[in-house]
């Protein structure tokens, strides 16, 4: 009897934890659409990896982003690579349903996939993202999970060596994901 009510106690416990704490994610999408002072346009699909804590409808998420671009007119492509941290809210609907919304700062650069270029026209800089979405938690006994669909909006002000002025760049693009919590 007292091991049932350990395990009991323990699967319970697992549960509540599992509400407040660390997940980890992985995100796939189509490629990312752009617009901005210069002309890209997507090339390959995007991954991003996520990790966030958090405390019942609260988080804090870190992302890191990855997709390939051309710019129009030019046969170099670029890897474009979004380092993010934001806050994310969750609004609960019904059945596991949430809606949520992401804000926070980010981080672009593009990388020419062309070496002999060696960092000539690579250009990096800071902006800030923007999401929403929907996710389904799914109902485990020692862990959290969930699969999620989002929109994502990102902006950025880019400079390099060669040019004077930033060059700003917006992204923008759908993903589906999951988490898994611990």
């Amino acid at each position: 009897m007292k091991t049932a009510a350990l395990a009991f106690g323990i699967v319970a416990l697992a549960g509540h934890l599992a509400s407040a704490g660390t997940y980890f994610g992985l995100a796939l999408g189509p490629g990312i659409a752009t617009s901005g002072d210069s002309s890209y346009t997507s090339s390959d699909r995007t991954g991003k990896l996520l990790v966030g804590y958090s405390i019942g409808q609260l988080a804090i998420e870190g992302s890191a982003m990855r997709g390939s671009l051309t710019q129009d007119g030019s046969f170099t492509g670029f890897d474009v690579t979004q380092l993010a941290v934001a806050g994310k809210y969750s609004f609960p609907l019904s059945d596991g349903f949430e809606a949520f919304g992401r804000l926070g700062y980010q981080r672009t650069s593009l990388t020419a996939q062309n070496s002999a270029l060696n960092g000539q026209v690579d250009s990096a800089g800071t902006g800030f993202l923007l999401a929403a979405g929907i996710e389904y938690r799914l109902k485990l006994i020692a862990t959290q999970a969930s699969i999620f669909v989002d929109y994502n909006f990102a902006t950025s002000s880019l400079v390099n060596a060669q040019r004077a002025t930033p060059e700003s760049l917006q992204t923008r693009g759908f993903s589906i994901g999951a988490t898994v919590g611990f």
